[in-house]
């Protein structure tokens, strides 16, 4: 394990970080498909905080989605007024979940939500670094809540 705020290397077992004396946490690990579903279940939540990980996998399976939707409606020839019907679909689907984990992620960067209508700089805060532990938004998604640390070694037990 790896101190999050000096980058001292630990052991698994110890609470706090022997140089800087941080409380350690463990990091949470997904997959990119978890990342994409973790937006579909949180399809209107627009509290708390979202990763880099979460926003970007969420943008990246969606232009893929989007991609694969217009060959199929080239295909099919499905088209009203030059639009395609199933990427018109994919899109009014979209809309929420994609409007959610993107306020959610200019909460992770101790913004409002409304920064993300400004164009450059919403892009910027999608790109940097989500603020070290608690914000007035919520815990650091970066790492596994402590109560989930609990319950999992009550389990263990």
């Amino acid at each position: 394990m790896v101190c999050s705020t000096c980058g001292q290397e630990l052991s698994n077992d110890v609470k706090f970080c022997t140089k800087c004396g941080t409380e350690c946490r463990e990091l949470l690990v997904k997959t990119p498909w978890e990342y994409f579903t973790d937006v579909l279940k949180k399809y209107a939540v627009f509290r708390g905080r979202a990763r880099r990980a979460e926003f970007w996998w969420y943008s990246l399976f969606m232009a893929i989605f989007s991609i694969v939707v217009s060959v199929f409606d080239s295909i099919l020839g499905l088209s009203v007024m030059g639009y395609g019907v199933l990427s018109i679909l994919l899109t009014l689907g979209a809309f929420i979940p994609g409007l959610s984990v993107s306020i959610r992620r200019m909460h992770d960067c101790d913004k409002s939500g409304w920064y993300y209508l400004i164009p450059i700089y919403n892009f910027i805060l999608c790109c940097t670094r989500g603020t070290n532990g608690q914000n007035r938004y919520g815990s650091d998604p970066m790492y596994v809540p402590q109560d989930a640390n609990q319950s999992i070694k009550d389990s263990e037990r």
